[in-house]
């Protein structure tokens, strides 16, 4: 299932950020049952431990759209049952879509866009936030820390400069 794109802050501050999600069909119900409700199953007994999500944040190159980067991707993370996380990075007036990733590429760097805090800290933390109530490696109450993921970054081009800091 392709979720429509998630709104998050303002670069440039006109510009807004987005990421797209992809979520496996036969993740959906896992999901549904065990990631928004992990203190329950079936028979109303308390899970010690469990399983962490696979989560893949794949960037697209310079001048690249996040929809690229899920129609390359999806079959993969469907496989592993994982979920795909595609955000957009600048938009820049001349090229398209764009990563600071430190050298390269463009406007992004002129204009200093903290793009590795905005994919390191911001789309993953705010994907869980939304989809389980909890942050990445976050204390649940309670003190119990089973709502997370684990993380691969990959990326093309540029978002693989991205991906590599």
């Amino acid at each position: 299932m392709l979720m429509p794109p998630m709104p998050m802050r303002q670069h440039l501050e006109t510009t807004p950020c987005v990421f797209y999600v992809y979520i496996p069909p036969q993740l959906c119900s896992t999901l549904q049952q065990s990631f928004l409700n992990p203190n329950t199953t079936n028979n109303n007994s308390r899970r010690s431990n469990p399983k962490p999500l696979r989560i893949l944040l794949a960037l697209h190159g310079y001048t690249g759209r996040p929809l690229q980067e899920i129609r390359k991707w999806h079959s993969v993370v469907t496989s592993l049952n994982a979920i795909l996380l595609a955000p957009a990075g600048t938009l820049t007036p001349s090229m398209g879509l764009g990563w600071n990733a430190i050298d390269c590429c463009g406007d992004p760097v002129l204009k200093g866009v903290n793009d590795l805090d905005f994919v390191v800290n911001g789309v993953v933390e705010t994907f869980l936030n939304v989809l389980g109530k909890q942050p990445l490696g976050g204390q649940q109450q309670g003190g119990d820390n089973s709502r997370r993921g684990n993380v691969i970054a990959t990326g093309f081009s540029n978002g693989g400069f991205l991906s590599s800091l």
